[in-house]
């Protein structure tokens, strides 16, 4: 098992998960702890997206890393007036 600090302004969470799971395990529990859908959530390793099909062990994380997220968020509606989404 693994711990992995996610961090955001001044949330922080510490989740313990299998380094053999992918990604999207991780956006599963915290979902749960903010009480946001997982596909609402975009984890950021060192400020770069991660995809959610990666797996966790490739992605290479040692003490120096630095795990956050971003929200799914509407932030205006289209022509259409469908909502238009960003990750803030």
């Amino acid at each position: 098992m693994l711990y992995i600090l996610v961090k955001r302004d001044k949330d922080s969470y510490y989740l313990l998960v299998d380094p053999a799971e992918r990604v999207d395990s991780i956006c599963r529990i915290l979902g749960r702890l903010i009480g946001n859908d997982p596909q609402d959530i975009q984890l950021l390793l060192n400020g770069q997206p991660i995809d959610a099909d990666l797996g966790i062990f490739d992605l290479a994380l040692d003490e120096y890393s630095t795990v956050t997220y971003k929200l799914r968020t509407i932030v205006s509606h289209d022509a259409e007036m469908k909502p238009v989404y960003e990750y803030i």
